[in-house]
This record gives structure tokens, C-alpha cells and sequence, in this order.
């Protein structure tokens, strides 16, 4: 099966973000999805880490995915094609977590022992180390910036994070609830500030939707 990716790789002007290992990526993909069937499916859909009891993980061909927590339904991440999620599923985890499309995308899945078994046979534990690592990093750098700061500091990561986003997925999300659900602030104090922003031309926003961003200030 080939797949031809037309997301281009991004990278976040943030010093500190993680740099996506896209070589390693592709190569895990092209050993796993060689034994699993890819198909389309649907923005808005949610996608499960557990079938028939079976932690799955789950091959991203193209287009983008977040991953939700259960319960309160906390944003943990976001990704773009190539990616891969699931394959460190070994605890409960996978029950406590789900995956939503963000937009059309092409996936496919297989069990997590069936792909050990090939990373395995293939000697792909170098590219699952690099997977894993920039995994871990981007959650670690997710959650530093959200903790111990003001709400106009996560809210000013969240509107860099966003306008870094495809802009099928950025002109079709609120930036209100994009902003909420990365965070626990309250929607109140959320769209107070994005109006003051707003107002003060640091923002071009139209329907809440974040058209620009013109400058943000350090301090507010």
C-alpha cells in the first residue's frame, strides 16, 4: 500500500517545541501500514484505542487528529499527518483516552502487539524511540506552558498554537473553544481577553474565528 502524504511538515517558531522526527515517522508507517487496510474517515469523528478488547494504535496517512481525555474532554494534543498514536498503549491508558479527527482524514489501525511484532522483525526500535520521545516532549512542552502561568499566558500559547494549525482546521474552529478545551479556564474569561485583544488590533478575528495574529504583547 502507498500512501502519498500531502501535509507538508510544520514546524512551530517556538525554540522550545519539539522538531517532528518525520523520517522515522514515515518509515514505521510504511512497515505497519503495510499490513493494515487504510481508509477514509471523516472530520469529526471519534476514534477508540481499544477493539475487541485489544489496545489498537492507530497509522495517521493524512490529515489531522487531537487526543481527547475522557471525563472532562481536555484537549492533550494535536497532530498532523504522518503520525502515530497508540503504540505505547501497555496500561489501562487506552480506555481513558480517544482520538477525533479534526478533518478528512486517511487512517488505519492494527493491535499494539502486532505492531511490536514488526517493529521487531523490521528493527524499527530506533524510529519507535524517536516517535516516542518527540510524543512525550510535545505533552511535557503542552503542559509546562499551561501550568504555573496566567490566563493570558495560555491563552497567548493557545492563539500560536492555533494560527499554526491547517486552515482547514483553523477556519472551521471557534478560537473560544479551541482555547477552552486546551485548558481549564472559563469561557467568560477566555473571550474577555480575546476582546480586548481584538480591540486593541493584536488580533484580526471575523465569527470567532482567528484570522491574524498582528503582534501579541509579553504582558497583559
Amino acid at each position: 500500500m502507498t500512501i502519498h502524504f500531502s501535509h507538508k511538515p510544520t514546524y512551530s517558531v517556538n525554540s522550545d517545541t519539539p522538531v517532528k522526527p518525520i523520517g522515522h515517522i514515515q518509515n514505521l508507517i510504511k512497515h505497519l501500514g503495510a499490513e493494515t487496510d487504510a481508509e477514509a474517515v471523516a472530520g469529526g469523528e471519534d476514534l477508540y484505542f481499544l477493539k475487541d478488547n485489544q489496545p489498537q494504535c492507530v497509522l495517521l496517512h493524512y490529515g489531522s487528529i487531537a487526543l481527547y481525555r475522557r471525563g472532562d474532554g481536555l484537549v492533550l494534543y494535536s497532530q498532523t499527518a504522518p503520525f502515530i498514536m497508540g503504540l505505547s498503549s501497555h496500561s489501562p491508558a487506552p480506555e481513558q483516552m480517544y482520538i477525533k479527527t479534526r478533518e478528512n482524514c486517511i487512517i488505519s489501525s492494527l493491535p499494539v502487539r502486532d505492531a511490536n511484532a514488526l517493529i521487531q522483525r523490521h528493527n524499527l526500535w530506533k524510529d519507535l524511540s524517536y516517535l516516542l520521545i518527540f510524543t512525550t516532549s510535545c505533552i511535557y512542552s503542552h503542559y509546562a506552558r499551561l501550568t504555573q502561568r496566567s490566563s493570558y499566558d495560555i491563552i497567548k500559547f493557545q492563539l500560536e498554537e492555533l494560527i499554526n494549525e491547517p486552515d482547514c482546521v483553523r477556519l472551521n474552529t471557534s478560537t473560544a473553544s479551541y482555547i477552552q478545551q486546551r485548558s481549564f479556564l472559563s469561557r467568560s474569561g477566555i473571550m474577555r481577553i480575546l476582546s480586548e485583544l481584538r480591540a486593541g488590533g493584536y488580533i484580526t478575528m471575523e465569527k470567532g474565528i482567528l484570522l491574524a495574529i498582528k503582534h501579541l504583547p509579553p504582558r497583559y
